[in-house]
């Protein structure tokens, strides 16, 4: 899910197609087919007033390669599109996220269990490697300008997280008392605060927040 200045936005992998739904405020809008061949979940970011993009991991599997594709202010489409020109490949579904208007911040868990990001202002910046080691999803959302937030689930099922600015961590990867028998999910709902939800090992949903 993303949001806009002009609503919600919901992308879904259905029978291996990502279809979009959008919310202006008033009604949902018929689903959109766009098109892409891929699995798992889709990651979603509105990056400028009716600028969509939408990432997706390739149809390998589990195992593949991200491509994306964007929606410009005129309403037309980018073609689908690896990410990356390194053959990097990835386990499981992307977390995407934009910090500032015109740019995004992409992520993914590498085949060596390390989260890997990748910057976007006017074009792919490469992947670089930020450490930490999951087998599960990365989390990811920002809490203010050029902020973002990350969280995954460890192999002993605690949580680990590590905040940004600007790309550069502002700690370590930082151990978490809560556990999870799956991958956490973030959401900033103000500036400058980070709410983490999770199900915690007798499957209750729990939340916690960081002001």
């Amino acid at each position: 899910m993303a949001r806009d200045a002009r609503g919600l936005k919901i992308a879904v992998n259905w029978n291996t197609r990502l279809w979009l739904r959008e919310f202006d405020g008033h009604g949902w809008s018929g689903w959109v087919d766009t098109g892409g061949n891929g699995t798992g979940k889709p990651a979603i970011a509105a990056w400028a007033p009716d600028e969509v993009s939408l990432v997706l991991l390739g149809y390998q599997g589990f195992v593949g390669r991200y491509h994306g594709r964007g929606r410009r202010a005129d309403g037309s489409w980018t073609s689908w599109a690896v990410i990356g020109d390194g053959g990097e490949q990835f386990r499981g579904a992307p977390a995407l996220v934009s910090t500032r208007d015109g740019e995004l911040d992409l992520f993914g868990v590498g085949l060596d269990s390390a989260v890997w990001t990748n910057h976007w202002a006017d074009g792919w910046q490469g992947w670089r490697s930020l450490g930490g080691e999951t087998q599960s999803e990365v989390a990811a959302t920002s809490s203010g300008p050029g902020r973002y937030e990350l969280f995954y689930q460890r192999g002993d099922y605690e949580i680990e997280s590590a905040f940004f600015v600007n790309g550069e961590h502002t700690s370590g990867w930082e151990r978490h008392p809560s556990e999870t028998h799956f991958a956490p999910f973030a959401v900033s709902h103000t500036e400058g605060t980070v709410d983490l939800y999770h199900y915690g090992t007798d499957d209750n949903l729990y939340r916690r927040r960081w002001i």
